[in-house]
């Protein structure tokens, strides 16, 4: 839907089983009727807004969110995407927002005006996956 940026990274408490908050500029992404409670995606990760802002708004990432996915304990460019209501309108795959692991991108060739991706997968997910299915990387379904 948009992309973001995560302005900062604040962790909650000490200790490595802390989680964190992030401070989210919403870029794009419409604000005007996300409030406090909603779902918003980032990097496909579905996270709970517990604050607005001018600009964006702020989340609290657990330690487990933050084992299972990557690229949200540090500021940088995120995608976002609301949850669906009922009655939206849909233009390709979905995707629940609920990660249950970590790729690894080994191989990235551009093929014509495309590219080839070959992701290394956590050995326990692999009778979930399908021969020509779908994968969902930082929230954007391939």
């Amino acid at each position: 839907e948009a992309v973001g940026r995560i302005r900062s990274v604040t962790p909650q408490s000490e200790g490595g089983d802390a989680g964190v908050r992030l401070d989210v500029d919403a870029g794009a992404l419409p604000m005007d009727n996300v409030q406090i409670g909603d779902s918003i995606a980032i990097n496909g990760a579905c996270m709970t807004v517990v604050e607005k802002t001018g600009q964006g708004f702020k989340v609290d990432v657990s330690r487990e969110s933050l084992n299972r996915t990557s690229g949200l304990d540090r500021p940088g460019e995120v995608n976002l995407e609301k949850a669906l209501a009922l009655g939206d309108s849909l233009g390709g795959h979905l995707v629940s927002g609920h990660v249950d692991g970590i790729g690894t991108v080994v191989r990235f060739v551009p093929v014509a005006e495309s590219h080839e991706l070959v992701i290394e997968a956590p050995h326990e997910l692999g009778k979930f996956l399908a021969y020509k299915g779908s994968v969902a990387v930082n929230g954007v379904s391939l």
